[in-house]
């Protein structure tokens, strides 16, 4: 449904989609190693629709408003989270593999005590699954 309103908006480039495809499953996929036991579908959520304002060209909050996500999924995108707040760090980490920010990864990989090498091991499987996904 994401590809299909980015492309009413006539701001659906393939890239920006799999880009919320890619967050969503890597959201999914280090759920567990952040201590978010029984959250995957809602952290999936958090990453499909982390890129909701710039395919709405709208504000984040806004955009938040018309969804029924949970409250600190959406406290998380609008960065209203502690720092240490194992949703905001899942969240920090995705966006720092993404923008290649090494130094915040290791950081924040640090803080959530989790190991590097999964997040390197799920970013690839992400890749693989949000490229298939958007062939569709």
């Amino acid at each position: 449904s994401l590809m299909i309103i980015a492309d009413i908006n006539g701001n659906g480039p393939r890239e920006l989609l799999v880009k919320a495809l890619l967050r969503a499953r890597m959201c999914e996929l280090l759920s567990l190693d952040f201590g978010l036991t029984g959250r995957s579908g809602s952290l999936f959520l958090m990453g499909l629709f982390s890129l909701i304002d710039v395919i709405l060209r709208r504000p984040m909050a806004n955009a938040l408003s018309e969804l029924n996500l949970e409250d600190d999924i959406c406290n998380a995108l609008l960065e209203r989270l502690a720092m240490d707040h194992p949703i905001r760090l899942l969240y920090g980490v995705v966006v720092a593999h993404e923008l290649a920010d090494w130094s915040a990864l290791e950081r924040l990989a640090r803080d959530a005590r989790v190991d590097l090498g999964k997040i390197n091991q799920c970013h690839l499987q992400a890749l693989q699954w949000a490229d298939e996904a958007s062939q569709v």
